[in-house]
């Protein structure tokens, strides 16, 4: 298993280190693209010790929810809930969801 804090501790070049934690795919009503969920953790941690991040690979109206979190779970749900607050399924024929380039 790698060391991520002690990596970023033991240099003085490294500023930050990330480790992509999994992704998880979501099938949404009325969505043609699939809802795809990256976590990451990353070290240092932010304020507070959060260092999980979910980030998704759609946005709406240029929206999406880049909010730490102390947990992969609590990531994961903060990105659904963020891309399901501007999501519609009975107007998803207006509503386009973009593709996040170098997501």
């Amino acid at each position: 298993m790698v060391e991520l804090e002690e990596i970023v501790k033991n240099s003085n070049l490294v500023i930050e280190g990330a480790e992509v934690v999994g992704v998880w795919e979501f099938d949404i009503k009325n969505c043609e693209k699939k809802l795809k969920i990256k976590v990451v953790k990353f070290y240092p941690p932010a304020a507070g010790g959060l260092n999980y991040m979910g980030i998704t690979n759609l946005r709406i109206q240029n929206y999406r929810s880049l909010t730490p979190r102390n947990s992969a779970q609590s990531a994961i749900e903060d990105a659904l809930s963020g891309f399901l607050m501007y999501w519609d399924a009975e107007r998803a024929e207006e509503i386009e969801p973009e593709e996040v380039e170098n997501w």
